[in-house]
C-alpha cells in the first residue's frame, strides 16, 4: 500500500496523470538582465540617505547624516539638494551638483560638487541594482566612512 502511494504521488509530481505524458522543462529564471548597466541606467529623481563617521587632521572623530533628492539626467550629470548633519550641525537646503558614471557591469562613480563654490563634496562609489531603481554608495575620500542608498521615486 506504502509502495503504491509513493508511486502515485511520483507520477503526480512528474505531470504524468491526469492526461498529461509527457515532462514540462522548467523556466530558467535570470537573476539580472545580461544587458548591463549604462548612463541611462542612473535617470530620474531618487531621494538618498547617508550615514557614517569622519576623522579631522587632529584625529577627532565624529558622526554624520544626510537625507536629500538628486536627478540624474541619464546622461553623466546631476544636481542635488539635501540637509546635513556634522556631529549635531545642521546644514538644510545645501545645493549640489556632479557628474557620474555607470560602467556595463552596474557599478561607477560620481563627484558631488556644492553648487555654490563648485568644491568637491565628495567622491563616491556606486552599485546600480534592480535596473537602477537603487543605488548603492560608499564614499570613497580619505579620513570618512560614509555609506548610503538612493532609490528611485
Amino acid at each position: 500500500m506504502t509502495r503504491t502511494i509513493l508511486i502515485a504521488a511520483a507520477l503526480i509530481g512528474f505531470g504524468l496523470v491526469a492526461g498529461r505524458s509527457t515532462l514540462q522543462p522548467l523556466s530558467i529564471v535570470k537573476a539580472q538582465s545580461s544587458d548591463g548597466c549604462t548612463l541611462g541606467t542612473f535617470k530620474g529623481n531618487y531621494g538618498y540617505l547617508q550615514n557614517g563617521n569622519y576623522y579631522d587632521s587632529q584625529g577627532y572623530s565624529g558622526f554624520y547624516a544626510g537625507v536629500g533628492r538628486i536627478v540624474a539626467d541619464g546622461a553623466g550629470t546631476f544636481t542635488a539638494v539635501d540637509t546635513i548633519n556634522v556631529d549635531g550641525t545642521v546644514v538644510t537646503g545645501r545645493k549640489l551638483v556632479g557628474t557620474y558614471t555607470v560602467n556595463a557591469d552596474c557599478t561607477g562613480s560620481a563627484v558631488f560638487n556644492t553648487a555654490s563654490d563648485n568644491k568637491i563634496a565628495g567622491n563616491w562609489d556606486l552599485v546600480f541594482v534592480s535596473s537602477g531603481k537603487e543605488v548603492n554608495m560608499v564614499e570613497k575620500d580619505t579620513d570618512i566612512i560614509v555609506s548610503g542608498t538612493a532609490k528611485l521615486q
